[in-house]
């Protein structure tokens, strides 16, 4: 039973709530079937569907950032110490980098799409709804022209990939420059 609740998306719902959205639901059908006026501030009635944007990219861009990079690179470095594994994990994290942009600019001109679409259809029954969404259409539009901007200076180390790939290529020196640190002191213990 609990499987089939957690498949479903009832889990943590309990049965008297389960009861009551289904009274609720049964109530507004008969409502409508008798021709009554229905309330249309009656919150009950009105599903829960809060349409937003994904910020799970938003937040795939903020965690991308954030990220130890500087460890990273010291990591690389300490153990592989040659220039070509340098240039390979830079190419790694703009590669990386430019796919979550990708994925992000996706995401949003899907979001753009729907609004579009919204407009199109409260545009016959309100216009400041209408101003709205086409507002937020615009602040969209900014934000995916950003994000290409954003793109094109990567290919340059530039823009918001400039920290993390600068980190790197610092964390990379110091674990190289630990490394040769430690075989120094290897070589003169093995020469008492």
């Amino acid at each position: 039973m609990n499987t089939i609740r957690n498949i479903f998306g009832l889990k943590g719902k309990s049965k008297t709530t389960l009861t009551e959205e289904n009274n609720n639901f049964s109530l507004l059908l008969e409502k409508s079937e008798s021709g009554a006026d229905l309330d249309l501030n009656d919150k009950r009635h009105v599903p829960d569907n809060n349409e937003e944007p994904k910020s799970s990219s938003d937040s795939l861009i903020a965690k991308f950032l954030k990220r130890d990079y500087l460890y990273r690179g010291r990591k690389d470095g300490y153990h592989y110490r040659s220039s070509e594994t340098l240039e390979i994990g830079k190419r790694r994290i703009k590669a990386e980098f430019l796919l979550i942009i990708d994925e992000t600019i996706e995401e949003k001109n899907e979001y753009r799409l729907k609004l579009c679409n919204m407009v199109t259809e409260v545009a016959q029954v309100s216009s400041a709804a209408q101003l709205q969404l086409e507002n937020t259409i615009m602040e969209l539009e900014s934000a995916i022209d950003n994000l290409q901007l954003q793109k094109e200076l990567s290919i340059e180390s530039e823009g918001w990939v400039m920290n993390p790939i600068h980190s790197y290529h610092q964390g990379f020196l110091y674990g190289l420059n630990d490394w040769i640190k430690r075989e120094d002191l290897f070589k003169s213990i093995r020469n008492l």
